[in-house]
């Protein structure tokens, strides 16, 4: 194996412009900020075809932890999360992509499982300020467990595999975070009964929710809304006006 200084002699000695990082786009400059005799010293580890050089300071405000300068196998230069290093959740710099799809994406007949495309999906709506749905969840703070966070293998032994294709994640608490208490596989039916736009209401002495209501009273959604907010009627109202539907 070539030597720390070989592989690092056309790195600047104070950034890493020149590595490529998971989720951000502008590389941040590295800096001496840590104190060495805190830290532990993963210069010259190999993990996969990962070879640390530096330490590198955290390039997002959204993660905590270590990053580090690595050089692949490949000759890519690369900044890779320490935890990901140490649990092996990062092997390369994406040159074996296509072999670690298949491997470690849990496919079947080459094809990601619904299972991995829904920790994947989690985790980016989560920590990728660019996900079309971040203002809804890593804009409000919900996050991703770390017991989920780097493991995929944890996600799938958690919540086991989905019972149907029609089956989707869902937090029970939907303000609280994507964690094995509070997560649950359910179908988009009762998925729509659990979000920040349900209503609840009072109907014969019994708590409700808005959508329960459309479907005891046989009317769409939208003419729920309609005579709710416009009509200003309650739902004791609205179920006696519609209740021989």
């Amino acid at each position: 194996m070539q030597s720390i200084n070989t592989l690092t002699k056309n790195i600047p000695a104070h950034s890493c412009n020149s590595f490529l990082r998971i989720g951000v786009d502008k590389p941040s400059m590295c800096s001496g900020l840590f104190d060495m005799a805190t830290v532990k010293n993963e210069t010259g580890n190999k993990y996969g075809k990962l070879t640390v050089i530096s330490i590198c300071d955290n390039p997002t405000k959204y993660t905590t932890g270590l990053f580090y300068n690595c050089i692949c196998d490949c000759g890519n230069n690369f900044v890779a999360h320490g935890v990901a290093l140490r649990r092996g959740a990062v092997l390369s710099c994406g040159c074996n992509r296509d072999e670690s799809r298949i491997k470690h994406g849990d496919s079947i007949k080459g094809k990601r499982t619904k299972e991995y495309r829904t920790w994947a999906l989690m985790k980016s709506r989560c920590s990728n300020p660019k996900d079309t749905n971040w203002l809804n969840y890593g804009n409000r703070g919900i996050c991703v467990c770390e017991r989920w966070k780097y493991s995929y293998e944890n996600f799938l032994s958690d919540m086991g595999r989905a019972p149907s294709p029609k089956h989707s994640i869902e937090r029970l608490d939907v303000n609280g975070n994507y964690e094995p208490s509070n997560c649950v596989w359910v179908t988009s039916k009762v998925q729509s009964l659990n979000t920040r736009r349900t209503i609840i209401l009072e109907v014969n002495g019994s708590i409700i929710k808005s959508l329960e209501l459309c479907e005891m009273v046989n009317i769409p959604y939208s003419t729920f809304e309609y005579y709710f907010k416009i009509k200003k009627l309650t739902g004791q109202q609205i179920f006696n006006k519609f209740k021989n539907n």
